[in-house]
């Protein structure tokens, strides 16, 4: 999911996919969550959440800290 976030998003950052790269260079735990897809993740919950007779309405989303993978 991560990577093909990545293509959709058009952010290859590859401290979103590349375990190794995200460990040895940036000196992160592990690959980063991006936070767009943690949005959609959220938005499509709450979608879901709420049909057939009601509707999400407002959706307010603070990042507040990272998330790792796994």
């Amino acid at each position: 999911h991560l990577v093909r976030w990545c293509g959709a998003s058009e952010n290859w950052h590859r401290i979103h996919y590349d375990n190794a790269f995200a460990v040895e260079h940036d000196k992160l735990p592990g690959p980063l969550i991006n936070g767009s897809l943690k949005q959609q993740f959220l938005a499509r919950f709450l979608r879901q959440w709420a049909t057939p007779h009601g509707w999400v309405w407002r959706l307010k989303i603070e990042f507040r800290a990272m998330n790792v993978a796994g």
